[in-house]
């Protein structure tokens, strides 16, 4: 049978907003209790009234009063509501902790978990870990509170923190690409942090064969360390198994901006101790790189 509403949800931090605004009176104090700013607790407010299709509230006083619609929307939000916490309890989650949901990319995750150690008197962090893109729209959805993207795009929150990311062509030492052939690159096509590289290739009228394509970071850098091709990686990030491809014939990679993103609305407050560390993340000083001089010569180049 079709349901009329099968493919409208509603999002539970919605949900949770009318059911705090209940329990503490006012927007101001479910602001404070939820570590949103008033003018994200009212947006929250309009958007479950325009997908419910009535008013919720009513001014009376210097207050706000739940119409008699808003009455019966508050028995089925405390019920849903009742239902997520239940899901979450399944798999360990604490009723009563505050969760701060970060997203990081693979390439920082070893440095920040080497930085931060949970804090058994502080919130609970729950970290994914995927691509820049996926986390820029996870964190737009309201299903993260702060995250690390890469060049954040102007519709995010605040940027507690930015940085210029320097990334380089990176290879093999015993690499050698066979004359006459295209540039062969190890890349996730389409993703934030190989779109540029693939530009710079494209500007410079270079042709190019991706050899190797894997949404996991560490199996591009295995196939690199193995000599299948060439990537682009941020320069901190090199280990012992690759070298700078330092040939004049690669294109210069333009640096990315980093950022510190959180939800919009949410109060920097409540993830301050996360951005700390993520602020220190930042390259601080020029880093020296372990360069090793290619194999060819200009003729060896195909071009587009």
């Amino acid at each position: 049978m079709h349901r009329r509403y099968e493919h409208i949800n509603i999002p539970t931090e919605v949900i949770r907003t009318l059911v705090v605004i209940s329990e503490t009176g006012s927007f101001t104090k479910a602001g404070e209790k939820l570590g949103l700013t008033q003018s994200a607790i009212s947006a929250q407010v309009k958007r479950l009234q325009v997908l419910s299709g009535s008013a919720l509230f009513e001014k009376i006083g210097g207050g706000h009063q739940l119409t008699a619609r808003g009455k019966i929307i508050l028995g089925h939000a405390r019920k849903l509501l009742e239902a997520n916490d239940q899901i979450l309890a399944i798999s360990g989650g604490a009723h009563d902790s505050q969760v701060i949901r970060l997203g990081i990319s693979p390439l920082f995750i070893d440095e920040f978990l080497s930085l931060w150690k949970p804090d058994p008197n502080g919130p609970h962090v729950s970290i994914q870990c995927d691509m820049p893109s996926d986390l820029a729209k996870t964190l737009l959805d309201g299903y993260l509170d702060v995250a690390l993207l890469f060049n954040p795009p102007s519709e995010v929150g605040d940027l507690l923190g930015a940085w210029q990311e320097e990334f380089v062509w990176v290879r093999s030492p015993e690499f050698v690409l066979s004359p006459g052939l295209p540039l062969p690159v190890i890349s996730w096509p389409g993703t934030q942090t190989d779109t540029p590289f693939i530009n710079a290739l494209e500007h410079a009228g270079i042709g190019y064969s991706v050899v190797f394509s894997s949404s996991d970071l560490h199996a591009r850098l295995t196939a690199a360390a193995h000599g299948l091709g060439l990537m682009a990686l941020p320069q901190r990030k090199i280990d012992g198994r690759l070298v700078v491809a330092t040939e004049y014939y690669l294109p210069r990679i333009k640096p990315m901006q980093v950022g510190i993103a959180i939800r919009r609305g949410l109060e920097h407050k409540v993830v301050e101790s996360i951005a700390a560390k993520l602020r220190m993340l930042a390259p601080t000083q020029p880093l020296k790189l372990t360069t090793q001089r290619g194999h060819r010569s200009s003729r060896d180049i195909k071009r587009k």
